[in-house]
């Protein structure tokens, strides 16, 4: 669930955009990345490894993970619900954490090639097909989906929503090819050519991915749909990519990031829209009518044709942030309220967006020059709001600047039930909600988890920054490079 900034790379989600390339070690054909220059670092819930650190503990402490060995620089990281991946500008993708649903993409040839459904508690490989070759990643729930160098798409893990795009709902244990639905390209000369479409961003969330296809004028969507979070205004999930919504009314879409059951864009100039619940309304009437998404043939998945009821069918595919829960227990806190099954502008007080973020059911975003606000289900503190109830309009945050020592945010995480701010010209990070407890030496009093505090960063060096952040269920992943590269 990982939020993509605007200017400078993905995924998203994925994509969501990339940070700047790190510097690696000089020394031997497959390397790790320099103490010298940027760092992976982790911490929050650890116990299916998807903290890297070679155990099953949790931390509340910034743990730099050592034994990324990749070619070239690293250039972007991504958390699912217990999983993390790291990817370097040579292509090459390690994936650790949980296994349950074959997200982590490792086949036989991977020395860290287990049984599928066990835990990874160290990086390893994603070999195959993608072998050198991925530009983006995106973590959802419980599937991986990747972008290679030439447009085309990866995915394997969980395909309980068909959130895999293959057309099926059966899961794959290894990268698998999906094929992008031809569209009409217009030529240089005005006529129109069918052709495939290359992928330039990613995101994923619960049970749904989408795809930004270059130039950001096509968003395409696949998965679950029940809440309208493909942005069709049909909610009908899709096993295949389909035409997400018409964007040509709004103006091209730079960044993405998807939750649990909702879909936020980051458009140029700085808007948001918004599909699927919670949805952030607009404070007035004066806000522009919902756009009209291209129709998409209706697919219609039962709760009986695929086998299991919606909470049987996410009882084990969905995480909770509450104390002890694993992944078999947890079930997924669907949003009650307004929803959009079509795109929505989100209101921002007539500020400019420069980045944005999704969890379970909420969402949030950089504003202007580093004020965070957010939006959507506060039942667990996460939009750090003390009124629990749930806010259908952004609001901004105010308190977060006392815990980041009155720095602008710089990046932002939500992960199922909290969110992290973070600010480099503190060198602080923040985090609110229940699932905050496990970035917390000390957890907050259940009254009081929708404040914002301090998180420790002892460890991470003065002379790094925190360039790129994403949030699991209950665990962050942090790319920190120098400050002056």
């Amino acid at each position: 669930m990982r939020p993509l900034a605007a200017a400078s790379s993905p995924m998203l989600w994925r994509g969501r955009g990339l940070a700047r390339p790190l510097g690696l070690a000089s020394t031997g054909s497959r390397r790790c990345a320099s103490t010298a220059a940027a760092a992976v670092y982790t911490l929050g819930r650890g116990d299916m490894g998807q903290l890297g650190t070679g155990q099953t503990v949790s931390s509340h402490k910034a743990f730099r993970v050592e034994d990324i060995r990749t070619e070239g620089t690293i250039a972007q990281v991504a958390a699912g619900a217990f999983h993390t991946a790291v990817l370097s500008d040579a292509g090459e993708l390690c994936t650790f954490g949980s296994n349950f649903s074959q997200q982590l993409g490792h086949d036989e040839h991977s020395a860290v090639f287990t049984v599928f459904e066990e835990d990874q508690l160290l990086p390893g490989t994603v070999g195959g097909a993608l072998e050198g070759q991925v530009e983006h990643v995106a973590c959802g729930w419980y599937h991986t989906v990747a972008m290679t160098r030439c447009g085309s798409l990866y995915s394997w893990g969980s395909a309980a929503w068909g959130q895999l795009g293959t057309g099926a709902l059966a899961n794959h244990a290894i990268p698998v090819a999906v094929d992008m639905p031809i569209v009409s390209a217009e030529q240089p000369d005005g006529s129109a050519r069918a052709a495939t479409p290359r992928c330039a961003a990613l995101a994923c969330g619960g049970g749904h991915s989408l795809a930004l296809t270059e130039g950001g004028e096509l968003l395409l969507g696949w998965g679950n749909n029940r809440h309208g979070q493909l942005g069709t205004a049909r909610c009908t999930p899709s096993l295949v990519p389909r035409a997400a919504a018409n964007l040509g009314g709004a103006g091209r879409v730079k960044a993405l990031a998807a939750g649990a059951f909702h879909s936020v864009a980051l458009l140029e100039g700085g808007r948001v829209l918004q599909c699927g619940a919670p949805t952030a309304v607009p404070r007035d009437d004066t806000a522009p009518e919902p756009l009209h998404p291209h129709t998409m043939d209706s697919l219609l998945l039962t709760d009986e044709s695929m086998g299991a009821s919606f909470r049987e069918m996410f009882a084990g595919l969905w995480g909770s942030s509450d104390a002890g829960a694993s992944p078999e227990e947890a079930v997924p806190e669907v949003p009650e309220g307004p929803r959009a099954e079509a795109p929505v502008m989100v209101e921002l007080g007539g500020g400019r967006a420069r980045a944005v973020a999704a969890g379970e059911a909420h969402a949030a975003a950089i504003v202007g020059d580093g004020e965070l606000w957010t939006w959507g289900l506060n039942a667990h503190g996460q939009c750090g709001e003390a009124d629990s109830d749930a806010s259908d309009i952004a609001t901004p945050q105010p308190g977060v600047a006392a815990a980041l020592g009155g720095g602008a945010v710089t990046a932002v995480a939500c992960g199922a039930r909290f969110t992290a701010a973070y600010s480099a010209e503190s060198h602080r990070l923040a985090v609110c909600g229940s699932g905050a407890a496990e970035f917390l030496s000390s957890p907050p009093p259940r009254e009081d988890v929708a404040s914002w505090r301090e998180v420790s960063l002892v460890g991470v060096a003065e002379e790094l920054a925190v360039s790129q952040m994403d949030a699991g269920d209950a665990h962050l992943v942090l790319l920190a490079t120098p400050r002056y590269m």
